[in-house]
């Protein structure tokens, strides 16, 4: 994968996301927070993670997946429910392939859990939601609330119990 632009970007919330911008590119931005809040290691685990959604072109495809959920949230309520929950799995799944691929690149599956940890427990101190994360995916949610099935990302301790499998596996 060739080196994408990164953005610093100013948010009380630490974390990272990739953004397609209008022209096609695909930048990693990484927020003030994040760059506060966590080592070295935690971010190289982070890069990777995002790393990973750029040269699968998760950004891309989740635009476009979530673009669909809302228009059968607008104009399908009989099938909103199904699809919404089939397209919020594939994110969540989306999110576990990129923790793995994360752990196994770096080879410090417990560097990507501290991370995990560090941006979820410092963001949830953090208010308001930075409103940029409702265009992109961001590493780690805003909350565990919710359905299960609603949410992008899997829970905290789903995301760590499947860092310790890969973590066995090395």
């Amino acid at each position: 994968v060739p080196a994408p632009p990164l953005w610093i970007v100013e948010s009380i919330r630490p974390n990272s996301y990739v953004v397609v911008e209008p022209d096609g590119v695909e930048v990693v931005c990484v927020t003030t927070a994040a760059l506060e809040s966590c080592t070295p290691s935690e971010l190289d685990a982070m890069l990777a993670h995002e790393l990973f959604h750029i040269a699968h072109g998760d950004a891309r495809l989740m635009g476009r997946l979530e673009a669909l959920a809302e228009l059968a949230d607008r104009k399908a309520s009989l099938v909103a429910d199904p699809v919404i929950a089939s397209v919020r799995g594939l994110m969540r799944q989306r999110e576990l392939s990129a923790d793995r691929a994360a752990a196994l690149l770096t080879g410090r599956p417990a560097d990507l859990d501290s991370a995990v940890r560090t941006c979820t427990d410092a963001g949830a101190a953090a208010s308001p939601p930075d409103l940029r994360l409702a265009v992109a995916v961001p590493f780690v949610a805003d909350s565990d609330a919710g359905a299960p099935e609603q949410r992008t990302h899997p829970g905290i301790d789903e995301r760590a119990r499947h860092l310790a499998r890969v973590a066995a596996q090395l």
